[in-house]
């Protein structure tokens, strides 16, 4: 497996921390606090159409986006100030990154299970293909601060144990947190 795959994302997960860090103030970290975002998660889905404009129902649903460590009863919480959460959602679909040659996908970042009509992060499935691997930046929507990353993968060189057309899509999300306190438990 190419070095270049996990230095990319860690890269790419790396610009956009530091990118949306300096927005928040420092925060103590706390096993007890709940972080911003709904509790089961962020919906994301691949949709045809626009970031303005996309289709209603999905094409590809991925999965609910959950923080890091929900499934911990005492995360191991490293460093004093938690500004931002990530959380990461990922699923192996029967999608190739040809078929965005012929029509228009936005992965897009749902508000909740209960909003799925409004959006709060979202971004073209399009760019520079190095690998059988696409990074999309995922730009917040409205008011939102909700950001984040999705990786294709396609599986290149048979690492990852795909079959044929099927992509695994691996998506970053960085949210504020809510509180005075945050750490990475639902």
């Amino acid at each position: 497996m190419s070095l270049l795959r996990p230095i990319v994302a860690i890269f790419m997960l790396a610009v956009l921390l530091a990118s949306t860090a300096a927005s928040g103030a420092a925060q103590e970290a706390t096993a007890d606090a709940t972080p911003g975002g709904p509790s089961e998660g962020y919906p994301v889905a691949i949709h045809e159409g626009s970031c303005d404009q996309p289709t209603t129902e999905p094409a590809w649903e991925i999965g609910n986006a959950v923080t890091f460590g929900v499934d911990q009863d005492q995360p191991d919480v490293i460093g004093s100030a938690v500004t931002r959460i990530v959380a990461a959602t990922g699923s192996d679909l029967d999608f190739s990154l040809d078929s965005a040659n012929d029509t228009d996908y936005v992965i897009a970042i749902h508000a909740s299970p209960e909003d799925q009509d409004t959006i709060v992060a979202c971004g073209q499935v399009a760019g520079i293909r190095s690998e059988g691997q696409l990074v999309v930046s995922l730009a917040a929507v409205g008011e939102s601060e909700v950001s984040g990353i999705a990786i294709f993968d396609e599986d290149s060189n048979g690492g990852l144990g795909l079959s044929e057309g099927q992509t695994r899509v691996t998506v970053y999300i960085v949210v504020p947190s809510d509180g005075d306190e945050a750490t990475p438990v639902a």
